[in-house]
């Protein structure tokens, strides 16, 4: 069993809080969120009264919850960032397709042959229904958790939300963890719309599920490498770029057809 401790016994209610958030970022990370016993975590936060976790927690889950907020709070001003690009370059997009359909309707009619269509093709690479559009969405998601690979409480973190993703409910409907209202839950939602249309709602939600899976899954796995002083095979930007591009290639494969 690894074993820490993160200092001196705390002096009020707010130091308390935040030694037993990293030691519990500590053990979850390496033991397992269920595996990791709390009367460890308590220890290892230099606190001896038994009742401590659940005192400012509730519990297991409420320490999760804790810990999960604290990482929110980080990535969020990212994804906010990230969220206003995304709205500009669509506007954007929308008024240029609008003004190249302008222009095709103006041409067929001066007998110029040009098609009033253009701009739907333009829409098709660019614009809100496009793959650039998909890719820029994908790189709110990626980018704000990659970040966390900087630091050891990020790395706990990533090595922590990978044993959990599962329970966000992306499949279900409304997400489980604590996101309503965040530019994250923003970004999933504009996954999920990308895919509508495209696809029955349950295989889109399946879809976007598995894409988080697979995301949690690789910053898990490298953070672990990291922490152990593994050999990582690319460079940070290398590897980010890496997992938009693939992440953004399943969102928008086509369906694989079985009865067709």
């Amino acid at each position: 069993m690894d074993s820490i401790n993160i200092g001196d016994v705390p002096r009020d209610a707010t130091d308390t809080r935040d030694r037993l958030i990293s030691a519990g970022e500590h053990l979850f990370a390496r033991q397992g969120v269920d595996g990791a016993r709390t009367a460890d975590i308590r220890k290892a936060a230099g606190q001896l009264n038994e009742s401590a976790l659940q005192y400012h927690f509730g519990g297991r889950q409420g320490l999760l919850v804790a810990i999960f907020r604290k990482h929110l709070q980080t990535t969020e001003p990212a994804r906010r960032a990230a969220l206003a690009k995304l709205t500009a370059a669509i506007t954007a997009d929308e008024d240029g397709d609008r003004g190249e359909d302008h222009q095709g309707e103006q041409g067929q009619r001066g007998g110029r042959g040009e098609q009033s269509g253009r701009g739907e093709r333009g829409r098709d690479q660019r614009g809100w229904g496009g793959r650039v559009e998909l890719r820029r969405i994908v790189q709110a998601l990626v980018l704000p958790d990659a970040e966390r690979l900087h630091s050891p409480d990020g790395r706990d973190y990533l090595r922590i939300i990978v044993q959990v993703a599962g329970r966000a409910g992306v499949q279900q409907g409304p997400a489980r963890l604590p996101i309503e209202d965040t530019a994250l839950a923003q970004v999933l939602q504009h996954l999920e719309a990308w895919l509508t249309g495209r696809l029955p709602e349950p295989v889109a939600r399946e879809r976007v599920a598995a894409a988080i899976g697979f995301l949690t899954i690789a910053l898990a796995d490298r953070a672990r490498r990291i922490d152990e002083d593994e050999a990582v095979l690319v460079d940070h930007e290398t590897f980010t770029g890496e997992l938009i591009a693939m992440i953004t290639a399943a969102i928008s494969a086509d369906p694989d057809n079985v009865d067709g």
